[in-house]
């Protein structure tokens, strides 16, 4: 079954083979697959340093240090998490680890006794790092069946607490216990529906009291640890957004960062724990710390800001901005008065594909900012597409930013090009290329005959956030003028879009999924002929919820401004959950796949032909945790054949005249489809790009 979860919200959740290989220059590759030379494994191309956990403490000679998880590549763990220590006076990296098996990890965080804590996905598995001897050690996973670990926050006596996906549970680990889960039925009794996330954890020493934010419909739960009652914080006009971060206890007050919203909340307690509402504020960043006076530092569009509780107001601290937001923020004296005077907001931040430590000065303003000297490592591929250039466009999954590939320079691997978000889809037209972005459903555009300049070009036209829209899988052109594209919705929401982008204008038109006649389905494949759209959907929105509808459809819509019309399939394909394929075939009709079928629409008597099973062990069932959303590709080849790719793993052809299925890989496959001028295929497997030689 191909399905995504999570982060890993890509075409498959199967990832083969791995490997690294470090900055640019040759790349000797030469790996076939399966003993066949028509494959040859052209090696990573898409590299960064990126990190979505951080948490500050201290050496046992007492230098204060930064703990830092660098995300690996989803290639089944063969390119690991790493966990780095530095040293927050000097920025100079101090150790690096391997977490082996781990692909990422968004949970790190210092216990009372000094030990850190980091959780890691897909394993679920928490690792403990003794500052005292440099030493690691994998304590296993959580808590059965969670794949995912989020949010730590230290509790009292050296134990830490944490949440999990997709169970959205909160557990405890305890030096001399072990795991065991906590609140669980009480934490799901007191919200309105179960959440598939419990994505940040805050623990309140004083109060003993746990504050656990669950999403999707952001929330945050308040557990007594003494009576084992809980209760919601979020007010109901606030729990649209997808998920709360950093939920921190700063005296009286809870601060909570909601996703999505951008926005931050102060709920000020009282003894019961009773919360109200006390002020709002804009925040982009994922980390709160507060000053010896209880003034809160947070980071806003890369902007360092503080917001005193006195008088409800914030302002910008520091004389200029950050590199970008922060995943840690720390109130700290430095060493160095002379240059960082009274209290410093030190922060780890992520940008141009490596890992920053940013500092400010309180008192004084001054801002500096140094790269860490982390290595980059491969990404995994995200997306990839021909150009029209002739060159293959690669993005990167998490860390974004886009490789470029020649086919005539096959060994030379180059640079990874900043500037581009995680690319879900890509199309060109008028010979440029364009990127749809995530979060926030981004079209950019760029144009390979200009120099690649970071916020010029590509640069942004436009984001899809306020329609609810997440991730643009559906791209393709009018082969003029025009950009179309296709969204699933954001997390916790069902419902699709179809945007049309006129790139002579900049005008653009976004239609719902029900004003299409698509209720609560997304949209994740789609092709032009002949002044028509057709658009393949999905019964599964954003992750977190399930679906509610039981078919996909297909979308025929006339960009003229003629009536679309939503078509259900044959009734003789029993699963219909995603039409993830859709291609003019050679014989001027749509070529879709559905799950493991072939269909074939006449777009001139608007009938569907006789389906083909072509591929009867692929199943989909999507379900909240699990949403289906894109699998197999499909492409046209200048030998007239069309060649496909399913469920990460096989590569096929078909006959053009009798549809007949030749399986050319069971296992050296992977996803999408390219080809360049001499005939030659290429598709991507986890980290690495592929070549198939016809």
């Amino acid at each position: 079954m191909l399905v995504r979860s999570l982060h890993s919200y890509w075409r498959l959740a199967l990832r083969l083979f791995g490997g690294c290989v470090g900055g640019s220059g040759l790349l000797l590759a030469g790996t076939v697959a399966e003993g066949d030379p028509h494959f040859t494994d052209l090696g990573p191309r898409v590299f960064g340093a990126t990190t979505h956990a951080a948490a500050f403490g201290h050496a046992p000679d007492g230098r204060l240090q930064v703990y830092i998880l660098q995300d690996g590549a989803l290639d089944g763990g063969q390119t690991p998490v790493k966990f780095i220590v530095a040293d927050v006076e000097t920025g100079q990296v101090r150790q690096s680890l391997t977490l082996p098996g781990s692909e990422g990890g968004w949970a790190l965080g210092v216990a009372s006794d000094g030990r850190v804590y980091a959780g890691v996905y897909r394993s679920g598995h928490v690792y403990c790092y003794d500052p005292g001897d440099g030493s690691m050690a994998d304590l296993g996973q959580a808590l059965p069946g969670q794949s995912f670990v989020y949010g730590f926050s230290a509790g009292a006596g050296g134990e830490i607490y944490g949440g999990t996906f997709p169970g959205a549970q909160v557990f405890r680990y305890h030096p001399d216990t072990g795991f065991s889960q906590v609140g669980g039925e009480a934490i799901r009794a007191s919200l309105d529906r179960p959440p598939t996330y419990a994505r940040a954890i805050g623990f309140d020493a004083r109060r003993q009291v746990l504050y656990a934010g669950v999403g999707p419909g952001a929330q945050v739960v308040r557990y007594d640890l003494a009576t084992g009652q809980a209760r919601t914080m979020i007010p109901p006009n606030h729990t649209e957004a997808d998920f709360p971060y950093a939920p921190t206890v700063i005296g009286s007050r809870l601060f909570v960062r909601l996703i999505s919203t951008e926005q931050a909340l102060v709920i000020a307690m009282d003894e019961t724990g009773q919360g109200t509402l006390e002020a709002t504020f804009r925040m982009t960043g994922l980390s709160f710390g507060a000053d010896e006076a209880g003034r809160v530092y947070y980071t806003s569009d890369r902007n360092l800001m503080v917001y005193d509780p006195e008088t409800k107001a914030t302002r910008p601290v520091g004389d200029k901005p950050w590199p970008a937001n922060s995943y840690a923020t720390l109130l700290v004296r430095l060493t160095d008065q002379g240059r960082f005077p009274g209290e410093t907001a030190v922060g780890v931040c992520n940008f141009g594909g490596r890992i920053w430590l940013a500092k400010t000065s309180v008192e004084s303003g001054k801002t500096e900012a140094t790269a860490l000297e982390i290595a980059p490592v491969a990404q995994s591929i995200s997306s990839s597409l021909m150009g029209p250039d002739g060159r293959i466009y690669l993005g990167g999954y998490l860390t974004g930013g886009v490789a470029i590939f020649d086919p005539l320079q096959p060994r030379v691997v180059g640079p990874t090009w900043r500037g581009v978000a995680q690319s879900e889809g890509m199309t060109h037209v008028g010979g440029k290329m364009y990127f749809g972005g995530y979060p926030g459903a981004l079209l950019y555009e760029y144009d390979p005959g200009q120099a690649w300049k970071e916020g010029a070009n590509p640069r942004l036209l436009f984001s899809l956030h306020a329609e609810r829209q997440d991730r643009p899988f559906a791209m393709c052109s009018d082969g003029a003028h025009t950009v179309i594209m296709g969204t699933v919705p954001e997390y916790g929401v069902t419902g699709g879009a179809l945007t049309l982008h006129d790139t002579r204008t900049g005008r653009r038109r976004t239609l719902g999924h029900r004003e299409l006649g698509l209720t609560d389905l997304s949209l994740v494949s789609c092709v032009y002929l002949d002044g028509v759209v057709y658009a393949g959907t999905s019964i599964s929105g954003g992750l977190g919820v399930g679906p509610t509808q039981a078919k996909a459809k297909l979308l025929v819509y006339p960009v003229d401004g003629s009536p679309s019309v939503a078509l259900a399939l044959p009734d003789s394909i029993p699963n219909q959950t995603v039409i993830s394929a859709a291609i003019v075939g050679p014989d001027r009709k749509i070529w879709l796949m559905v799950e493991g079928w072939l269909v074939v629409f006449d777009p001139v008597t608007r009938q569907f032909e006789e389906p083909r099973n072509l591929f009867p062990a692929v199943r989909y069932k999507p379900v909240a945790s699990a949403v289906v959303v894109k699998d197999a590709s499909l492409l046209l080849a200048r030998d007239g054949w069309v060649y496909g790719t399913i469920s990460g793993k096989i590569l096929f052809k078909l006959d053009p005249r009798s549809r007949a299925l030749t399986v050319l890989t069971e296992t050296g496959g992977g996803i999408d489809l390219m080809q360049d001028a001499a005939g030659n295929l290429y598709f991507t497997r986890g980290i690495n790009l592929w070549r198939y030689a016809p």
